[in-house]
């Protein structure tokens, strides 16, 4: 989703800053075919524009966590857009010369934080490959064969790390194998797995919603009810990472479909 959604955004930046081109050869061919095509573009992007706040409004409405949602993939967007590109080509350039288990593991770290788990991928691997006790290696790998749906192989590395460290990354490597679990249907271990979190770190509005989510499949609604409660009372007051406010806000609506 990321490299499509990057992609997307590249091309109509190409497209707008190509349009003054567009009507510099226009009016070099005909003035009056210049200025009418701008008056068409300007035109059909204000209506464009009300259609799309109209639709926006609409969909906040049936479903409110649409515009956290928004929010995150714009967040996820720039992350992508922003990240260090040159770092990781120079890096997979100075691969080919020394070649490590930490330089590995800083590529895929890269990659993985410009939402590129499919180039992180083969880095991270082979930093395992290299060094087979690096927990932190190991944590990335999980993340990114999450992100790529080899659930299965996520959940054995994030199960390796947990069992020799049930702390790692203050906590979140626990969190992403519920997370992990609850995808793969595994939802009586995914509870374990987070309320261990919970109890440990003291949760988020991530870990509550998966939780009440993983509760609600195994058919304890009361707990699930109270875990997506304990995720709306997340950052009452304050502002939260776009992550977390969308997990609060879906966190909402699953309380209201189950009833208060």
């Amino acid at each position: 989703m990321g490299v499509s959604i990057r992609a997307t955004a590249l091309l109509l930046l190409w497209a707008l800053a190509l349009w003054p081109l567009v009507l510099e050869l226009l009016l070099l061919q005909s003035p009056v075919t210049a200025v009418a095509w701008d008056l068409r573009l300007r035109e059909g992007a204000s209506w464009t524009g009300l259609a799309l706040l109209a639709c926006t409004a609409v969909a906040a409405l049936v479903h409110p966590p649409f515009l956290p949602g928004l929010r995150l993939q714009w967040h996820r967007l720039r992350q992508s857009m922003s990240g260090d590109r040159t770092r990781l080509r120079n890096l997979q350039f100075e691969l080919r010369q020394l070649e490590t288990a930490a330089r590995q593991l800083e590529a895929g770290r890269l990659a993985l934080g410009m939402g590129d788990a499919r180039t992180a991928l083969p880095h991270l691997l082979r930093a395992v490959e290299l060094d087979p006790e690096h927990l932190a290696a190991r944590w990335q790998l999980g993340l990114a064969l999450r992100q790529v749906g080899q659930l299965p192989l996520a959940a054995a590395e994030l199960g390796g790390v947990v069992a020799r460290d049930p702390a790692h990354g203050f906590g979140q490597a626990r969190l992403a194998l519920g997370s992990v679990l609850h995808a793969m249907g595994r939802d009586a271990d995914a509870v374990v797995e987070l309320r261990a979190h919970e109890l440990a770190h003291g949760g988020s509005p991530e870990s509550s919603f998966v939780l009440g989510r993983a509760l609600l499949a195994t058919g304890d609604c009361d707990a699930a009810r109270s875990a997506f409660a304990a995720a709306t009372h997340w950052g009452a007051g304050r502002r939260l990472d776009p992550q977390q406010a969308w997990y609060r806000a879906r966190a909402r609506a699953a309380l209201r479909r189950l009833g208060r």
